[in-house]
């Protein structure tokens, strides 16, 4: 990379842009740029430009990466830090800002560059870059196993509380549309989930010990027969509609839709009862393979790629 920023004269251009600006800054006050400060918009212009292409190649954060510059030498070379007994090196927000003051069309430019020498060889069929063999740019590697999904923290208490909302949005939708069956508001039953859903997370922030696991057995019994008497109303309500639909003024597209999500719902919510069940209060681990990760994304599966935060 440094022959790269070298030969191509990248960075002389970038140094060149810098000094330019900072002349024309001086002129409109009729300050002369003297060759000190002319010097020194040169280093630190090529300090901004190696700097921001290191951290970019380590894929490292801003944090990271000038703690592995204090302790690298080689790191330091290259970044044109020089070391006089004590070393220096930019900061986390000094890094942010030089990453912001380099173009990218700069950066578009090394990347190509980069692209090309690592394709590159030699009269003897080399890499011209050291690689044991060069890139073929006619292959296309594409990262397709897996995308993350728009859900919430597949916590799985959190999946019996999107149970109850969904079913009973579903018999407050027949109910207004005609077909009533008595029961207590679906209202109801929403508030007293979110009410546990509260206590479950309170009961989360207690800390370790007995307390906390006591307090979360307590609440996830309570939520399991929020849930048998959702189901009870979900499927009741679901065998009405499906009887009675003409009955109503929705069409029967409209009352099958409302059938397929009630049924999604309801094919799902054993194995997620199940699941906590054998979480919180039988203390067991639930292999990835068998965890029920959304009640709306069936295929929804955990991936793990080696990527920081990819999961």
């Amino acid at each position: 990379m440094d022959e790269i920023l070298v030969m191509s004269g990248v960075e002389a251009e970038f140094m060149e842009q810098e000094v330019h600006q900072e002349r024309e800054r001086l002129e409109k006050g009729n300050v002369p740029l003297t060759d000190r400060q002319r010097a020194g918009i040169q280093e630190y212009a090529k300090q901004t430009l190696r700097c921001t292409i290191a951290r970019i190649l380590s894929n490292e954060s801003h944090r990271s990466f000038t703690t592995h510059l204090a302790e690298s030498s080689l790191l330091q070379w290259f970044c044109g830090i020089t070391n006089r007994g004590v070393i220096r090196v930019p900061s986390k927000s000094t890094l942010q800002r030089m990453a912001s003051e380099v173009p990218t069309e700069i950066i578009e430019q090394l990347h190509r560059l980069l692209l090309t020498r690592s394709a590159a060889v030699d009269a003897d069929g080399a890499s011209v870059l050291g690689l044991a063999e060069s890139v073929d740019l006619s292959l296309i590697w594409m990262d397709s196993t897996c995308a993350k999904l728009d859900i919430h923290y597949p916590a799985d208490w959190i999946l019996l509380r999107d149970a109850t909302r969904t079913i009973m949005r579903a018999i407050a939708v027949i109910r207004k549309h005609g077909l009533i069956h008595r029961m207590p508001a679906p209202e109801t039953f929403i508030a007293a989930m979110n009410q546990q859903t509260m206590a479950m997370s309170g009961a989360s922030r207690r800390g370790r010990g007995g307390d906390k696991k006591r307090a979360r057995k307590r609440v996830l019994r309570v939520m399991k027969r929020i849930v048998r008497k959702v189901q009870r109303h979900g499927r009741r309500y679901r065998d009405m509609l499906v009887k009675c639909w003409a009955e109503t003024d929705l069409s029967r597209a409209q009352a099958q839709r409302i059938i397929d999500r009630v049924d999604g719902i309801l094919q799902a919510l054993p194995a997620a009862v199940k699941q906590a069940h054998e979480r919180i209060i039988g203390e067991r681990v639930v292999p990835n393979v068998d965890k029920k990760l959304s009640l709306y994304e069936p295929h929804a599966q955990v991936y793990v790629r080696g990527k920081a935060g990819a999961d």
